[in-house]
């Protein structure tokens, strides 16, 4: 009969301990758009996400496949001014490079066969909110350069276009 209520105990400080961390995960999770972690490095990570999220620049966050990038580029964006805007996430690994280019900048009638209409890229869609391009080494020398003066000047040129939008 003792060993029976001695497990029972046990039991029960065991199922206790697992509902506060829950409670405490709940918590901790809410704060960072579902991220969880009570660790130094994690703590160091919440900081800067909420150091960076007040900020209006353009952020690279590194890290090996897998690691939750995609989850923290949202917290980011949740937190930041621009968290009611839209959230535009591109795998640029996943889109083959004749597209990519005017996936991101779009393009104007008539640039190839098929383009119709003028069509808005998910830069433009990103306007006020945020793009997150994931697997940003997969893209060419040529789209990188495309992209780094659309960082610093802040102007596109669709696909197919000869004036600089804004």
């Amino acid at each position: 009969m003792k060993v029976i209520i001695q497990r029972a105990l046990y039991l029960r400080s065991i199922e206790e301990e697992n509902r506060n961390l829950l409670s405490s995960a709940e918590v901790g999770g809410a704060r960072m758009g579902g991220i969880i972690g009570q660790c130094p490095a994690m703590m160091k990570v919440f900081s800067t996400v909420e150091r960076v999220s007040s900020t209006d620049v353009p952020i690279l966050i590194t890290g090996e496949s897998g690691t939750g990038k995609e989850m923290i580029a949202r917290a980011v964006h949740t937190l930041s001014l621009r968290g009611k805007g839209p959230f535009i996430p591109i795998n640029c690994g996943a889109i083959p490079e004749t597209l990519l280019e005017s996936e991101l900048f779009g393009y104007e009638r008539g640039a190839f066969t098929g383009a119709h209409s003028q069509v808005l890229g998910k830069v433009e869609y990103a306007h006020n909110g945020t793009l997150f391009l994931d697997e940003i080494a997969e893209l060419s020398p040529s789209l990188q350069a495309k992209l780094l003066r659309f960082l610093q000047d802040k102007t596109i040129q669709r696909v197919g276009g000869r004036k600089i939008s804004t």
